[in-house]
């Protein structure tokens, strides 16, 4: 027994390769068994479609049957029995695009098992610009169904075409600012693509500010302007429009408030903007600046230098003013005793203010002494700032007689002569000692004999060293004594200090020239 396996296909597909089974044992009182091995390769084998070439959607009954063929001879030996089974085409569902722009994430064919429930595409994924996708019709029956939809035991093939829709978007207005604003239009919602957009014709209204116009991105790609009532094809996505504005400008004045200088306008703001509040260039005697107030008699609220936001309105700025007071101080110099010694005030007087009358008190008085006025101009009324206002007093003095000036000693210098012998003396002395120092630097001289030392010489050191003072004491004598600009002569009063001079200086030489000892020639050093 060769039996055909039952088979299937989807609709429009090539048919699969069929296969078959060999049945044995007992069947229907029948016992059945294999082809025996030894006429495997006489049997040639195989399953057919008979009902080709019907592709009809269902269950073809027996359409599969198995085919035996080998020559007589083998076939003699056996009794074949063939099942047939069945065929099975599966139904498709096709989806048509029904447009020729383009559609992306569009559902492709499907296939359903032949009496499944089939569940149809939705709209997921699928877009096209300014449409959507709102349903199917069944292109043969002119049925309608909804996205989703499931077909309960499909059993024949549909083609399904798109149902499309415009597309609808919101139209949005946006205030641009965080601030209040005031008559915005209403959203629009559920506007089609393609549609002409009227935009409102209310005009926003925001402190500080003016409306310009409405821009947005959202239509052509590209920024956009937009005033009240015009008109834009509705495209395919929301709309955004936000309002624009231009800040007011507003005028920043300064009043003097009392003091002198009137008023001024400083400059004028574009609103929202940081201003710097100006310096005071107003005056007012005996007043000191305080600040500025928004109001002719209202706290300080502004400093110099500070700053603030300008808002949407002029702004006027009011100078404060504090009363000064002031003191006035006599000050009296020369005199003896409290208040008239320079350093204590004379006379204070305090809290006074601009404009008052000058006070001034009685001229200082003391035994020994006589007031010499006030040396400061003292004006009519207190000036602002105070004053101090000074005067002096004089002691009264006996006459005596006059000190006794006794002369100071100076040293005599030459008279109307230049001591040439004593410059000479000075030189010699000054030169002696020079040569005995250098004498000193030269090293000692010895003779030897026979590898003994026979003479050497000694150069007295400190005698030597003496010659020093000799020679400082001419030339600081000179110097004291000669008068330069004197016409030079050979002699003058003071040759005898100098002679006195050279003498000790030529004794020290004597005594300080080298002398030569002979030395024992035995004697090792």
């Amino acid at each position: 027994m060769i039996v055909a396996d039952a088979a299937g296909k989807n609709f429009g597909t090539p048919d699969p390769a069929f296969t078959y089974r060999f049945e044995t044992g007992a069947v229907g009182g029948t016992t059945y068994y294999e082809i025996l091995a030894a006429d495997a390769t006489a049997f040639t084998l195989g399953v057919n479609r008979n009902d080709i070439p019907d592709e009809t959607v269902g269950v073809h009954t027996d359409a599969l049957t198995p085919a035996v063929n080998a020559d007589a001879a083998t076939l003699a030996n056996y009794a074949v029995t063939p099942v047939s089974a069945d065929f099975t085409i599966n139904p498709v569902v096709v989806y048509l695009v029904n447009t020729l722009d383009e559609v992306t994430g569009f559902p492709a064919s499907e296939w359903f098992d032949y009496l499944s429930d089939a569940t149809i595409a939705d709209a997921a994924g699928v877009t096209r610009t300014g449409y959507e996708l709102a349903g199917w019709t069944d292109l043969l029956s002119g049925t309608d169904f909804t996205l989703g939809e499931t077909i309960p035991a499909i059993d024949q093939n549909y083609s399904l075409t798109a149902n499309w829709e415009l597309a609808t978007y919101d139209v949005t207005y946006e205030t641009g600012t965080a601030a209040a604003v005031g008559n915005m239009p209403a959203d629009q919602a559920d506007v089609a693509y393609t549609t002409v957009f009227g935009v409102s014709a209310l005009t926003p209204t925001r402190a500080g500010y003016t409306f310009a116009h409405w821009t947005t991105t959202d239509v052509t790609g590209a920024a956009t302007n937009y005033d009240e009532g015009e008109t834009f094809e509705m495209p395919a996505n929301a709309v955004v429009l936000t309002a624009v504005w231009t800040p007011d400008i507003s005028a920043v004045s300064y009043h003097a408030n009392g003091g002198e200088g009137g008023a001024y306008q400083e400059g004028a703001y574009a609103t929202d903007t940081i201003v710097t509040v100006a310096g005071n260039t107003f005056t007012r005697p005996g007043y000191r600046f305080a600040g500025w107030s928004m109001t002719p008699n209202g706290a300080v609220a502004q400093q110099p230098g500070n700053t603030f936001v300008m808002g949407g309105d002029a702004v006027d700025f009011y100078a404060q003013w504090q009363q000064e007071f002031y003191t006035v101080t006599y000050i009296v110099t020369g005199g003896t005793g409290e208040g008239l010694d320079g350093e204590t005030p004379y006379a204070t007087y305090t809290n006074l203010v601009y404009g008052d009358a000058m006070p001034i008190p009685n001229d200082p008085a003391g035994d020994g002494y006589t007031f010499d006025g006030w040396t400061t101009e003292i004006p009519a009324t207190v000036p602002e700032g105070g004053i101090t206002i000074y005067g002096s007093m004089t002691e009264i003095v006996q006459p005596t007689e006059p000190p006794e000036i006794i002369p100071e000693d100076e040293t005599p210098l030459a008279g109307a002569s230049w001591a040439l012998l004593n410059l000479i003396l000075a030189i010699a002395t000054a030169l002696a000692s020079v040569l005995m120092l250098i004498g000193l630097a030269s090293r000692k001289k010895k003779e030897e004999l026979e590898g003994g030392i026979v003479r050497e010489t000694d150069k007295r050191t400190a005698v030597r060293f003496l010659t020093l003072l000799p020679a400082i004491g001419g030339i600081v004598a000179f110097i004291l004594t000669e008068n330069m600009k004197n016409p030079m002569a050979f002699v003058d009063r003071w040759t005898i200090l100098m002679a006195v001079i050279a003498v000790i200086q030529l004794a020290l030489v004597f005594f300080g020239i080298k002398r030569d000892k002979d030395v024992d020639p035995n004697t090792e050093k």
